[in-house]
C-alpha cells in the first residue's frame, strides 16, 4: 500500500499545472500552494487540507475526516483524512484550491492609478 506522502505527492502532481500552484513547506511538510495560500499536505500519515469550516465540520460528522489540532490549538479550516485514496484526496485538494483562491485574491493589493 502507498503511503500518505507518496499518494500526497501523486495528486500533486496531477495539480501542478494549475496556475498559481507550487510546492512549499509548511511546519516542516512539504505542501502544495496556490497563489501563496496554503491548500494542503500529508502530515502524520493522512491528508491535511484547508477547506471552509462548514465543509470541515461536515467531513468530520461523516466521519470521513479528523480535527487537525497541532499542539493542541484546532484549526477551524483545516481538516485530516486519514483514509488514504487518491480519487478522494485529488476531489479535496481541487476543493481547497477553489476555496483558497479567492482568499488569494482578496489579499493582493490592488495599485490603482
Amino acid at each position: 500500500m502507498a503511503s500518505a506522502e507518496d499518494v500526497f505527492w501523486d495528486c500533486a502532481a496531477q495539480l501542478l499545472d494549475i496556475t498559481g500552484i507550487e510546492e512549499s513547506t509548511m511546519f516542516g511538510f512539504g505542501c502544495v500552494r496556490v497563489d501563496n495560500q496554503f491548500v494542503g499536505m500529508p502530515a502524520n500519515d493522512e491528508l491535511w487540507v484547508k477547506l471552509p469550516e462548514d465543509r470541515v465540520n461536515q467531513l468530520i460528522a461523516d466521519g470521513v475526516g479528523e480535527v487537525c489540532s497541532p499542539n493542541g490549538r484546532r484549526f477551524r479550516e483545516w481538516v485530516g483524512i486519514p483514509e488514504i485514496d487518491e480519487a478522494l484526496w485529488l476531489g479535496l485538494l481541487r476543493e481547497s484550491i477553489e476555496f483558497v483562491r479567492p482568499q488569494a485574491t482578496a489579499i493582493t493589493p490592488s495599485i490603482e492609478i
